[in-house]
């Protein structure tokens, strides 16, 4: 079977090493920009679940409160 030669074949050209730095740049910048957007998405939701029910809101910051003062 005489297809393609196997074995080392050197390292790839400089175009393609630059490229593939690029590349994984932009892809770091892009998740972390998903990652922001993520959390802003999971504050919002929150904040329009509780806006919702004043309720909630209150109970939560009085549950807040009695365990920060349980600690004084």
């Amino acid at each position: 079977m005489s297809g393609t030669p196997k074995g080392n074949y050197g390292a790839p050209p400089k175009y393609l090493n630059d490229f593939s730095k690029a590349l994984a740049s932009e892809v770091r910048i892009l998740l972390q920009e998903v990652g922001k957007l993520r959390d802003e998405r999971r504050q919002l939701q929150q904040y329009a679940s509780h806006r919702d029910r004043p309720d909630i809101v209150d109970l939560t910051l009085a549950a807040s409160a009695r365990y920060q003062n349980s600690w004084l």
